[in-house]
């Protein structure tokens, strides 16, 4: 099965398809600002998913969770953006929620200031070090 990541940050969004073995099979970048406030950009972002999805032909169903960062503070315990400093817009965000319901995948969040470091890009591994 496959792993998604999806990093959003001030200036952009990244998305990262991963298999198991901890290969990255494609990646996309968007421009956050592109995306609007949280109520124009959360079904902008799960169209762009299904995009990435299907561009390489995969199913959500192959997909066995989605990790996420945002920048903080978060809410690991409620699963809500909070009051990020560069994205005044997304206060109080129940982006887990949303992303659940909407994918119908296990979605797990962490804050951007406390995410391990990951090569992003062609050629690189997803697998920890």
């Amino acid at each position: 099965m496959d792993l998604l990541g999806i990093d959003i940050g001030g200036t952009k969004v990244a998305l990262c398809l991963g298999d198991a073995e901890g290969n990255i099979i494609a990646d996309k970048r968007i421009a956050t600002t592109s995306l609007g406030g949280p109520d124009q950009a959360l079904p902008k972002l799960v169209e762009e998913v299904g995009h990435l999805l299907r561009d390489h032909n995969r199913e959500l169903e192959e997909i066995r969770a989605i990790g996420l960062t945002v920048p903080g503070p978060v809410s690991t315990k409620t699963e809500r953006m909070l009051t990020p400093p560069n994205l005044p817009e997304w206060v109080d965000v129940p982006i887990v929620h949303y992303l659940r319901e909407k994918l119908g995948r296990p979605v797990f969040i962490i804050k951007i200031s406390m995410r391990i470091p990951l090569p992003l890009g062609r050629g690189g591994s997803i697998a920890p070090f």
